[in-house]
């Protein structure tokens, strides 16, 4: 890896995120080397070995880049040149971290404005890792609504697929780091919670009960800093976008001791936050909590 010119994070993530590349589902065999080499690549972390996580991750059409990840040396795993299958992309900060976070953007081009703040979240934390998907959710086609009030079932759906390399990173964290807390950053249109039209914040654990108390922590401080009739925490103020059928929050669930962290963000507050940098900051602080550690 010492070979290897260190590149721009932003310059990595756009050349990763391709609109009109056709999604195709990973085969099992190369689905099981990223999650070997995700494995590797995190135990590796305090280190600069990761020749077999290069390895594996060739097996599977992946390859190795430096970068850095909030100022700090970092791995990504991203697609061969001659591989865009909507694979996604997939950031490892290298040493230490005060808490192991992942920070997940399945519906980067989607839930707009998830991208940019999850970038800046991940570097605040600061996490483990920034997993981001690199094609729309939607290709090949629009699905029908399902019943957690979100359109699922979409080939291309990363929080909704079980089959994909975003999952299988997701399970490789895992298994590496027993206590790890996944955030996933959502959005939702204006007015999407009927019962609560002025609602700009859905906090929830989705599937994982251990996350419970910690989901309600972020939602108090989420509504110390919008507004009480703001932020809704599920399934306490409502029954929309509580993530129940997110794949990664059941993969967390079934791990036991991690917590998922499930956000969804209006649109009017996805603006806000891109407009004002006080506000972001001070929302980022609010989802990381006092020194950063929980």
């Amino acid at each position: 890896m010492k070979s290897l010119p260190e590149e721009d994070l932003t310059l990595l993530l756009r050349g990763a995120r391709e609109r009109n590349r056709p999604y195709k589902a990973p085969p099992p065999a190369e689905l099981l080397h990223t999650m070997v080499a995700g494995r590797a690549l995190i135990q590796e972390a305090l280190t600069e070995r990761s020749h077999r996580a290069s390895r594996l991750c060739g097996a599977a059409r992946f390859e190795l880049a430096r970068t850095q990840l909030g100022c700090a040396p970092a791995i990504a795993v991203r697609e061969q040149p001659f591989s865009r299958r909507g694979g996604g992309i997939y950031i490892f900060r290298r040493g230490a971290v005060p808490r192991e976070r992942l920070i997940q953007i399945p519906h980067s081009f989607f839930d707009v404005g998830t991208l940019e703040l999850g970038i800046e979240l991940a570097a605040a934390a600061p996490a483990r890792a920034l997993f981001v998907n690199t094609v729309h959710r939607f290709q090949g086609g629009r699905p029908q609504p399902g019943e957690d009030d979100q359109l699922v079932d979409a080939p291309a759906d990363l929080a909704h697929q079980a089959r994909t390399f975003f999952q299988g990173f997701t399970i490789a964290a895992l298994a590496a780091l027993p206590q790890l807390q996944v955030v996933q950053l959502h959005g939702f249109a204006d007015g999407g919670v009927p019962e609560c039209p002025q609602a700009l914040v859905v906090v929830s654990p989705g599937a994982a009960p251990a996350g419970a108390a910690e989901a309600a922590q972020v939602s108090d401080r989420l509504a110390a800093l919008l507004g009480p009739d703001k932020v809704l925490l599920y399934p306490r103020d409502t029954r929309r976008f509580g993530a129940q059928r997110n794949v990664q929050g059941r993969a967390v669930a079934a791990a036991g001791r991690a917590t998922f962290l499930h956000l969804e963000l209006s649109h009017t507050l996805r603006t806000r936050l891109s407009d004002d940098g006080a506000l972001r900051r001070a929302f980022i602080a609010a989802i990381i909590g006092a020194g950063g550690a929980q």
